[in-house]
């Protein structure tokens, strides 16, 4: 199309796809065009004498227009299906200006030899109906729409005036006026649209492309601030396990506060910009749900502590054992819940429930998993709670001053769980404590629960002392999905008082350490000062504890001190081994947890593969810590070849690093016989960098900063030696002898 037939403003690529646009619009309408031709050149024929006439014009015309129709028709069929359509427009165009010189050829002669009988005027009827059709098919081509309406019309307007018809002559040239007004008109919508269309594409393309661009900027970023934020925390942490006076540690504890404040920014920008530009992709795989609740407590335990509160766990039996979703986004939005309760917390608790929602979905492939996470905090007053889930906001702008946060949690939260299928809303009221809920949809996977730890509880009659009425629950829960009788005390005055008349019919107490009153302690020095009680086992449980609260228990009678919140598997085997049937023969010791990891590290060989020194140095002395050495490579290339010399048992891998990425490293040491588990250790922490991990064959991954319990955590589960006996147990079980 010429350059006037367009928008001023349009660019020359929305130039190109008019043109494009305006080849593919002519070759669709031009088919019946050229059947309603030839339909009304045999109607000439049926209903005027021009063939008998004039049989030589006739049938010359009918044959040429018949040629030019089969010509035009595979030059559709080649627009149509050619990439690149206006490369025959310029053949289309001819043939179709050659038809209308044939019609107006045909027609003129009519007009010459009938005049105005009825013969002629239907020769001028079906004109206009060429004419007006015309118009509508050819706007997207302005230029060839003048010179199909002049070639069809203006030879009839001569041949009217050379036989002194001029009132036909006058009529035929109105009506050509008049249909170049509406063309042009038509032509302007046309291009308008078109234009527009793009317009608006071009913008959506530059929006996404602006959206990647900074999805990019902000992984690259957050990979090198994490960087060297992993020497900052990772040497902060080594430095807090060092005797410090009290400022020293004051100051390093608000390193370590603030560079994890730092990261929380950096992991909520990263996720919130992935949201927006929607680019996370869920997982669909299968996972024990009660184990993914425990770690969030577990992780979110020492938080609790450092401010005095309960962090109970109360999972329905309704809730099925294994589930298929996305554990990450899960635990993620789970994490952001209770450490938002936490910190809006000053004292009470903070409880996690977990069920089946009460509406559950009509398709039975899938159920509705419906959690809650309930604080005794500060409330939400009504009218600011339904700005929570809103980007950037929070209840009060005194909120971020005197709390800290960006304001993205929630935001985050409530667009992973719509993705997960779900909902996320709250109950609140001011001073007197929230409660978040959310659901998300999964299927039941088919796996049984696994089969119970070694020894035989199931009928202990156990006595519980807490005076939170939430953990008692908690402890009544399991212990009786495992066959115990419990008997709830809420206190120590109350739990004297049972003994006094119940004293033979225990096999144990529990007995909480923090309570109002009498605490655990005392407690227990009351209940061994009576020698009916002697012998009656006692476990003393924690929500806060410290250096040195193990001896003490020990020193007051306890056979065993676990600290909150309590996993399953460590509880277990804690009763068993009181009672002594797990562990009869070895109760002259304590029982075996992660602290045993250094009796190891002789025999035990590590290979990391790290670029920065700093990083070097930092999971050195991490693995020092735990008694283990390790080898260090500083690029991927020095890995495969320490790889193929040294038998390892574990490689922590860097996945960028000069010459050779871990990646690539990765699939060269899986290539060969007896690889040994390689850990992702890098800094990128995106969803498409975790599968490229996967992909690589690494077999787990740490983001940095690294945390010494994340990587004890790894140890525990790659380090095949003792890995039997290490997961028999938690770190927090001491047994007395």
């Amino acid at each position: 199309m010429p350059k006037a037939a367009i928008a001023p403003d349009a660019s020359w690529e929305v130039r190109a796809r008019i043109e494009r646009d305006s080849a593919i619009a002519l070759a669709k309408r031009a088919p019946p065009g050229l059947i309603a031709y030839l339909v009304l050149y045999g109607a000439m024929a049926a209903a005027t004498p021009l063939n008998e006439d004039k049989p030589l014009l006739y049938w010359a015309t009918m044959a040429l227009a018949t040629i030019i129709a089969a010509a035009r028709l595979l030059l559709c069929r080649k627009i149509l299906a050619d990439e690149q359509p206006e490369r025959f427009t310029k053949h289309f165009t001819w043939l179709l200006l050659f038809h209308a010189a044939l019609w107006a050829n045909l027609a003129s002669q009519v007009v010459l030899f009938y005049g105005t009988s009825w013969t002629g005027m239907l020769a001028l009827l079906i004109t206009a109906g060429i004419s007006s059709g015309g118009t509508t098919s050819l706007a997207p081509k302005i230029h060839v729409l003048r010179a199909y309406l002049v070639t069809v019309n203006l030879p009839i307007a001569f041949c009217a005036l050379f036989v002194d018809l001029q009132g036909m002559a006058t009529v035929v040239s109105a009506f050509l006026l008049f249909l170049l007004s509406q063309g042009s008109k038509q032509s302007e919508w046309f291009v308008s649209a078109v234009t527009d269309k793009y317009a608006l594409e071009a913008a959506r393309i530059e929006a996404e492309a602006a959206t990647r661009a900074k999805s990019s900027f902000l992984a690259t970023m957050s990979h090198e601030i994490r960087t060297p934020m992993n020497g900052v925390v990772g040497m902060t942490d080594l430095l807090l396990e060092t005797e410090l006076d009290e400022e020293q540690r004051d100051y390093a504890t608000t390193i370590s506060g603030c560079g994890q404040a730092l990261l929380t920014v950096i992991n909520d920008i990263l996720d919130f910009s992935k949201l927006e530009a929607e680019k996370v992709r869920l997982e669909n795989i299968a996972f024990e749900i009660r184990s993914v609740l425990e770690e969030v407590m577990e992780m979110t335990a020492f938080q609790a502590r450092q401010k005095g509160l309960e962090l109970p766990l109360l999972v329905n039996q309704d809730l099925p054992w294994s589930l298929k979703s996305d554990p990450g986004r899960f635990r993620q939005v789970l994490i952001n819940l209770v450490s938002n309760a936490i910190k809006f917390t000053s004292s009470g608790e903070v409880s996690v429930r977990a069920g089946l929602s009460p509406d559950q979905p009509p398709d039975k492939t899938y159920c509705k998993v419906l959690i809650e996470v309930t604080d005794t905090g500060i409330g939400i007053a009504p009218e600011v709670q339904s700005l929570l889930f809103e980007p950037f906001s929070q209840a009060d702008s005194s909120t971020t001053r005197k709390f800290g946060g960006t304001g993205l949690g929630l935001a985050i939260c409530k667009r992973l769980v719509e993705a997960m299928g779900g909902e996320i809303w709250l109950e609140s009221r001011p001073d007197e404590g929230t409660t978040f809920y959310f659901t998300f949809l999964a299927e039941p996977a088919e796996q049984s629960p696994p089969a119970p730890p070694p020894g035989d509880i199931r009928g202990l009659n156990v006595m519980v002392v807490d005076d939170n009425a939430t953990n008692r629950k908690v402890f009544q829960q399991q212990l009786s999905a495992w066959g115990c009788t419990v008997t709830q005390a809420c206190n120590g005055r109350e739990a004297l008082h049972i003994l006094q008349h119940q004293a033979d019919t225990f096999d144990l107490a529990i007995l909480d350490f923090q309570m109002p009153g009498l605490d655990g302690l005392e407690l227990a020095q009351k209940i061994k000062a009576e020698e009916r009680h002697q012998s009656l086992p006692l476990i003393l449980v924690s929500s806060a504890p410290k250096l040195g609260d193990g001896d003490m228990a020990k020193t007051n009678g306890f056979a065993a001190y676990l600290t909150k919140p309590i996993r399953r598997q460590p509880l277990f085997n804690t009763l068993a081994a009181v009672r002594g049937v797990a562990l009869a023969p070895q109760t002259a010791r304590p029982l075996i947890t992660l602290e045993s990891l250094p009796k190891r590290g002789e025999r035990t060989k590590i290979l990391v593969a790290e670029d920065v020194l700093v990083n070097q140095k930092l999971i050195s002395r991490l693995l020092e810590k735990e008694g283990l050495s390790c080898d260090i490579a500083a690029n991927g290339r020095d890995a495969v070849e320490a790889a193929n010399r040294v038998p390892y048992d574990l490689i922590f891998m860097d996945c960028h690093m000069p010459e050779m990425d871990g990646w690539e490293a990765t699939r060269l040491i899986k290539a060969g016989p007896g690889s040994p588990p390689v850990i992702a250790l890098t800094a990128g922490v995106t969803a498409e960098e975790q599968a490229q991990c996967r992909e690589a064959g690494m077999s787990g991954f740490l983001a940095k900063p690294l945390r010494a319990a994340e990587l004890r955590k790894v140890l525990k589960e790659h380090l095949t030696a003792e890995k039997s006996t290490l997961a028999e147990f938690n770190g927090s079980v001491t047994v007395a002898p």
